[in-house]
């Protein structure tokens, strides 16, 4: 039978073991993003969007190109052409937000030290003294 001592001290350390869970299932989730970001299914989906993106400049500069070919747009047909470009401005954006998104998740699971030489590489060219 425990002692009064002995009670507290087994009240004590489900706290003690709580925090360290927590510890290690915040580890858990950095190792299992840092697993992720180095597979080949991560690098799949990156050149898959990096495709989609070009696909859609290329058809927004095709779109573009056929309708100054064909003169002043009639008022029937402005509107569709309007839509197609918004909607290609708003696919743009959702891309840059996903790349913006894998940037952030790669900074978390990797720390600044993994990125910083890349990191000072583009620091550098997007911004020249």
């Amino acid at each position: 039978m425990p002692t009064p001592g002995e009670e507290a001290e087994e009240e004590d350390s489900p706290l003690l073991n709580h925090e360290a869970d927590d510890a290690h299932h915040h580890h858990s989730w950095r190792s299992r993003c840092r697993v992720y970001l180095s597979s080949r299914q991560k690098h799949y989906a990156v050149m898959t969007l990096v495709a989609l993106d070009v696909l859609a400049i290329l058809i927004d500069i095709f779109i573009t190109l056929v309708t100054c070919e064909l003169g002043p747009p009639e008022k029937e047909h402005e509107a569709p052409v309007e839509t197609v470009h918004e909607v290609i401005k708003v696919s743009g954006l959702v891309f840059s937000a996903l790349f913006l998104a894998e940037l952030i998740a790669t900074l978390w699971a990797f720390g600044f030290t993994y990125s910083s030489p890349l990191l000072s590489l583009v620091l550098s060219t997007s911004f020249p003294l």
